[in-house]
């Protein structure tokens, strides 16, 4: 579906959404997160999102890598523990 949609409108939707819900994740599980690093986090997972969302793959699979570039990119990013990434992450 993110074929019909313009690059803009994801970046746009896609940024804020993420950046949100990783402050809201890291939150949740009694860890901090920088806002600044929310928002590197969050550009480069949408910009990976949206090109995994234009491959024609079998459905869910997107959103399994989805889950791991952001728990990798968060980890190298923060350099946290990756149980606490990924609990944050999923939540």
């Amino acid at each position: 579906m993110a074929d019909n949609l313009p690059f803009y409108v994801v970046m746009a939707v896609g940024i804020p959404e993420t950046v949100f819900f990783l402050i809201l994740g890291f939150q949740l599980f009694n860890d901090h997160i920088k806002f600044r690093q929310a928002i590197i986090v969050s550009i480069i997972g949408s910009i990976v999102n949206y090109f995994i969302r234009t491959f024609n793959v079998i459905f869910g699979v997107h959103t399994v890598v989805t889950i791991i570039t952001y728990v990798m990119v968060c980890y190298l990013i923060t350099k946290k523990d990756v149980w606490k990434i990924s609990s944050a992450v999923v939540c």
